[in-house]
């Protein structure tokens, strides 16, 4: 018995010490998203009074603006959902942990089995439970708007381009053109960032799912 309550008080502490952490997660995913929406909400509104306001900019100097702003607000939006990814990725797996070996062993302790299973029902009712998987449920919600984070340059970019005339100017240097490209290839990264953080399209998604750890105990 006395061994029991020694083992019990062990779980506790563990289960204590890894909500703290899911809660610490859970704060920073929250603080990282409100960073990222301020940044590039400055930056746009920056770009949009330099160029809509002030007359004294060349053609070339404005489209300069525009797509080196796009790029920074790219790069954050990626820097930012490579972070959020590994806090979400941290959130699941701590969640699975505390589902399969704590709460398993304390039946008092059912937030993370309830919470889990409840989120199951969620998804059976779902009109677009055969495309969006159930395994991103938990990020649901997240990759809304960071992909309404992504299509802001480009209707920033769209806007001015035809409120300023600079259509023609656009392929009249190959800095522009490069300029341009570039901001392709981080739209595409930056889409794709914003898929696999809502339906979990890469591999080391499954570090998080209930799978590695049902493989891990039948390999023992």
């Amino acid at each position: 018995m006395q061994n029991y309550e020694k083992n019990k008080s062990e779980i506790l502490e563990e289960y204590r010490q890894l909500r703290a952490e899911l809660h610490n997660n859970q704060i920073m995913r929250v603080q990282l998203l409100t960073y990222t929406v301020g940044a590039v909400m400055g930056i746009v509104s920056f770009v949009l009074d330099k160029i809509l306001t002030k007359n004294d900019i060349e053609i070339g100097e404005k489209m300069e603006y525009l797509l080196l702003s796009s790029m920074i607000i790219y790069l954050i939006i990626i820097a930012s959902l490579l972070m959020m990814r590994t806090f979400q990725q941290s959130v699941e797996r701590i969640g699975m942990y505390i589902r399969e070996y704590i709460e398993k062993e304390l039946p008092g302790l059912k937030w993370e089995t309830t919470w889990f299973n409840m989120k199951k029902d969620m998804e059976r009712n779902m009109l677009l439970k055969k495309i969006i998987n159930f395994k991103s449920i938990g990020s649901r919600g997240w990759g809304p708007i960071y992909f309404i984070l992504s299509i802001m340059p480009v209707l920033t970019i769209s806007f001015i381009i035809f409120k300023e005339k600079l259509l023609g100017h656009m392929f009249n240097s190959f800095y522009h053109i490069g300029l341009l490209i570039l901001n392709s290839i981080l739209f595409f990264i930056s889409i794709f960032l914003t898929f696999d953080l809502e339906i979990h399209i890469t591999k080391d998604w499954e570090w998080s799912s209930i799978k590695i750890i049902q493989e891990s105990d039948a390999s023992k």
